[in-house]
């Protein structure tokens, strides 16, 4: 599909109010087809088809959210650790790990240093290590029980924090590939995406799953603020809404989603779509784990509108750096350098990454439905071997494991 800007943003039906055709407000439903026209009887939509619908409804295609919502979560981890992440001069990449916050031992988790009474999983660093941004090898954290819990504690710290960028990134990504092109629109299920954007609030976390560093110095460093939470949120036009998460790995909810398919080379990311199917699910508490305080259309924001249809290439440093102010706007603060120079590239990159997928058409041998699995430690897994549950290793650029077991979907 070639990709059409139109130099303007195409923004989808919000409600369904009245018919396009005569203005009645009763008896309603939508074109089947491209899910952007209302009708109340078939007379409506036959006059609307004679009068030019027809142009336009046979080349919308519809993009499945769940078809899409891999895609984002690998190419944004993947920023997640490249170079240009802030997290290349996190502390506890770059010093080793002298006591042993192995998960399940007695004394893991206790009170953070200075704190009021407050606790986490305390990990103790040490001296610097001679490779800044390191491989978790033993000379990093040699009290592991076992390369496996290495890997993963690696992964958590790698993929800390940033989660207000990396949900501006991925839903910047969508507005500005998918709603300056005339033929292309977000669906979940039978609904089209009205709205989208990022939510902000809490996520529930137990003192166990979260971190808190202590420097060689004695000075305290907490990891990613529970209280201060960013997560995507979708709406369709029949008022369903839809959660996205790419950020709570670091405090141990190890939900990914294998990307063979998108990355081939890789094996899975973090990402927690709250889908229809696990909110209806007796045995699921996620929707309990987020309070939502308030939330930032990006779909329909007028300022982000402008800078997605500023010129054909949106890709340049002043765009970019528009769409940056917008986030210091919300964030209610200055990004740093390292943060300024990271939101855009990342923005970019994921933009680009969209554009080519959707004008070479690879998006439509994505699988409808994404498999899913839990990233867990060697202690999960004998439990789950003991209840007959199995366990496959697929080793990706993260080396990410998931568990194999009743699909959620």
């Amino acid at each position: 599909m070639a990709h059409e800007c139109t130099c303007e943003i195409l923004l989808p039906i919000e409600k369904i109010e009245k018919c396009s055709v005569c203005g009645t407000k009763e008896s309603l439903r939508l074109c089947s087809s491209c899910t952007e026209r209302v009708y109340c009887s078939k007379e409506c939509q036959a006059v609307d088809w004679k009068s030019g619908h027809k142009k336009i409804c046979v080349k919308t295609q519809r993009i499945e959210i769940e078809r899409i919502y891999p895609f984002l979560a690998a190419h944004v981890n993947r920023m997640r650790i490249s170079d240009k992440s802030p997290n290349i001069k996190h502390p506890a990449l770059n010093n080793c790990i002298i006591n042993s916050p192995n998960p399940g031992l007695p004394g893991t988790c206790g009170p953070i240093p200075g704190s009021k009474g407050e606790e986490a999983t305390i990990v103790r660093l040490g001296p610097p290590i001679d490779t800044p941004f390191p491989e978790p090898s033993p000379r990093w954290w040699p009290q592991a029980m076992e390369p496996k819990v290495r890997r993963k504690l690696f992964r958590r710290i790698i993929l800390e924090g940033n989660a207000f960028y990396v949900s501006l990134a991925m839903t910047f990504a969508l507005l500005s590939q998918l709603y300056t092109c005339p033929h292309t629109r977000l669906k979940y299920k039978t609904s089209p995406i009205a709205d989208f954007g990022i939510a902000h609030g809490k996520f529930k976390v137990i003192e166990d799953d979260q971190l808190a560093y202590v420097l060689p110095d004695g000075k305290v460093v907490r990891g990613q603020d529970p209280e201060n939470h960013y997560w995507v949120y979708f709406k369709t036009i029949r008022g369903e809404e839809l959660t996205f998460d790419v950020s709570c790995y670091t405090w141990n909810l190890c939900i990914c989603t294998i990307v063979r398919p998108y990355i081939p080379e890789d094996g899975g990311w973090p990402a927690v779509f709250n889908n229809r199917e696990l909110r209806r699910s007796d045995d699921s508490a996620l929707a309990r784990l987020y309070t939502e305080k308030e939330r930032y259309s990006v779909l329909r924001d007028p300022d982000l509108g402008r800078v997605a249809m500023a010129d054909d290439d949106r890709f340049t440093e002043d765009t970019m750096q528009s769409v940056a102010a917008w986030g210091e706007s919300k964030l209610g603060k200055r990004l740093t350098p390292a943060e300024r120079d990271f939101v855009p590239h990342c923005i970019g990159y994921l933009s680009m990454a969209l554009r080519i997928a959707l004008e070479d058409g690879s998006w439509k041998n994505w699988p409808a439905k994404p498999e899913i699995g839990l990233d867990k430690d060697s202690l999960e897994i004998l439990a789950d071997i003991e209840m007959g549950r199995y366990w496959l290793e697929f080793e990706g650029s993260m080396c990410i494991g998931f568990f194999v077991g009743p699909s959620v979907h």
